[in-house]
């Protein structure tokens, strides 16, 4: 897996989370399958500027999730800080160095990650519900 990879799939768990109305805050269990993929992660060295922001973006969230381990039962609070602090690395990371690698209007970029709604008809009758 790529670092970009990852990140992607962390942010979409966390984008996912907002638009259903659900808690994004990270379950132990959920931190723990985030600790295991980041195991899996190629991490020698590519020219890639944008693989490189990512992978220091992965060793950031890496660093936090270490957090638990040191705690013999983390607080749901504790849980709720990592969940915000992972959320606002993944979110900046998208804005200053993965976004800008794609051309168009980086507000609607931005808008798609804070949960913004563009072009939608609104939900069908399945539930689903187009965004783009």
């Amino acid at each position: 897996m790529k670092a970009r990879d990852f990140i992607y799939f962390t942010q979409g768990y966390f984008e996912i989370a907002e638009a259903s109305n659900t808690p994004s805050t990270l379950s132990l269990d959920q931190a723990k399958i985030l600790k295991d993929n980041i195991q899996k992660i190629d991490k020698s060295f590519n020219p890639d500027f944008i693989e490189q922001q990512c992978l220091n973006t992965v060793s950031f969230i890496g660093g936090v999730l270490a957090i638990l381990d040191m705690q013999a039962s983390p607080t749901s609070e504790k849980l709720d800080n990592i969940s915000k602090i992972i959320q606002t690395k993944l979110n900046e990371t998208f804005v200053h160095s993965v976004d800008p690698s794609y051309e168009g209007n980086q507000k609607d970029f931005q808008d798609i990650h804070d949960g913004e709604k563009k072009n939608s008809d609104g939900p069908k009758p399945n539930g689903l519900e187009a965004l783009c």
